[in-house]
């Protein structure tokens, strides 16, 4: 069986609330902005227990044996960080216009002391789920390595997750482009 992560069912019930809200355009934020907002979910992640069960989504290492617990608080909409870092359709290759956003998130994560940062990958809904879920944590991991190598941080301070088209922003146009974002989480 493979390795599976499980998140909190609080996390699946603030994405059912998402769903339902239409999706507004993304705004730019600072860093600093960011940074706060990163900073606002190191408070909420310190409370949480282990062992909560939830949504499964592909992690690195799924082709070993066993299960491993990894919580992830849930977060207020006004308080997530769900950057549209923009993938081509069928695509875990980062964009050479997307430098920006993510170099602005490196700073922001730079004046956070958090222990580490959870990278979650999400995608659309056209094409199987076991393909999405794939491609999302590819898509993470992309996210990742331009963390490490451009931004000079610790690899060991990140971790990836694929949630595939679990969770939609827009419930009412799954196959929407908004669809293909990831999710950044800053845990205590």
């Amino acid at each position: 069986m493979p390795l599976l992560t499980k998140l909190t069912t609080g996390v699946f019930a603030a994405a059912l609330t998402l769903i339902g809200q239409s999706v507004a355009a993304q705004e730019t934020l600072s860093a600093d902005q960011y940074a706060d907002k990163l900073n606002a979910q190191l408070g909420l992640s310190r409370s949480i227990r282990p062992g909560t069960r939830g949504l499964t989504p592909i992690v690195p290492g799924s082709l070993d044996s066993g299960t491993q617990e990894i919580v992830i608080p849930a977060i207020s909409a006004q308080d997530q960080i769900n950057i549209r870092v923009q993938f081509d359709y069928n695509s875990a290759a980062l964009r050479p216009d997307q430098s920006e956003i993510l170099t602005t998130m490196c700073d922001a994560m730079g004046q956070v002391e958090a222990r580490s940062f959870q990278i979650i990958g999400h995608t659309d809904a056209k094409g199987s789920e076991a393909f999405n879920q794939a491609l999302s944590l590819e898509r993470a991991d992309s996210v990742r390595a331009f963390l490490v190598d451009s931004c000079g941080i610790p690899n060991d301070r990140l971790t990836v997750v694929g949630m595939g088209e679990a969770l939609l922003l827009d419930g009412e146009d799954p196959e929407a482009d908004a669809q293909r974002r990831v999710e950044f989480r800053a845990l205590g």
